[in-house]
């Protein structure tokens, strides 16, 4: 995955982490356009599925000590090639519709997994952040968890998993002076929702008279502001950019 890179002479150094779908693209082409130098990372997320086959055989205690070996070592190597880090965005996985009754235990590891990785690089990008005793952390995803629903389990329990982690980092990094908030959107173009979500989505819109979908130059807006140090008294949030639907 190539950096998006413009010239450094006084410009946020952001770093994006799990930003491979067509939005998280979108979003970060955007804060581009604004100015900031986007350096793209997260690799070693991309085995997470591999590694969920392997949980009920492996020692998860293992497996989690050579993930953190793994971010760690990454984390740092971006910082040293980067640094300072001004900011961090980590993007929730796009996932498929799946219930309680319906989900199985490959598609609940899957989710446990990919939970894991967010952990760790929340983890490793924090104590960097500290060390340099400036930064801000944003979590980026579709806001469903804010009011649940039947037929979206897994990223349901992935954003509330990104918010109560958020609040809780946002307090023990207070002293060193670095902010932890997160932006969850609502119908928006380039996010590949499930069928039934998308269908549901459309019609409640349609419903509250939501003119149109959002964009990821809408999200990308509230990112930037959360990123940049003029919200340097905000910390611990989460921002809602779904033009509505759900307030």
């Amino acid at each position: 995955m190539a950096d998006i890179t413009m010239d450094r002479s006084g410009r946020s150094v952001v770093a994006a982490c799990n930003a491979s779908s067509p939005f998280a693209q979108a979003l970060l082409g955007e804060l581009a356009k604004a100015g900031m130098e986007i350096v793209l990372f997260g690799h070693a997320s991309r085995s997470h599925e591999k590694k969920a086959k392997n949980v009920s055989t492996k020692s998860r205690r293992e497996s989690n000590r050579q993930s953190a070996e793994e971010v760690a070592a990454e984390v740092k190597n971006l910082v040293s090639a980067h640094e300072p880090l001004d900011g961090f965005i980590y993007f929730l996985d796009e996932e498929p519709a799946i219930s309680l009754e319906s989900l199985t235990d490959e598609e609940w590891a899957r989710c446990i997994v990919s939970m894991d990785w967010m952990f760790l690089y929340y983890q490793a990008v924090s104590r960097q952040m500290a060390a340099q005793r400036h930064g801000s952390m944003v979590g980026v995803g579709f806001a469903v968890h804010a009011r649940g629903d039947g037929q979206m389990l897994t990223w349901t329990v992935a954003g509330e998993a990104m918010v109560g982690m958020s609040k809780c980092l946002a307090l023990e990094l207070l002293k060193q002076n670095v902010r932890v908030n997160t932006v969850g959107y609502g119908y928006m173009e380039g996010v590949q929702y499930p069928q039934a979500a998308l269908d549901a989505l459309n019609e409640y819109s349609q419903y509250l008279g939501i003119h149109r979908r959002g964009t990821a130059k809408d999200v990308a807006a509230s990112v930037r502001h959360l990123i940049l140090d003029d919200t340097d008294y905000m910390t611990g949030q989460s921002v809602y950019v779904n033009g509505g639907l759900l307030i």
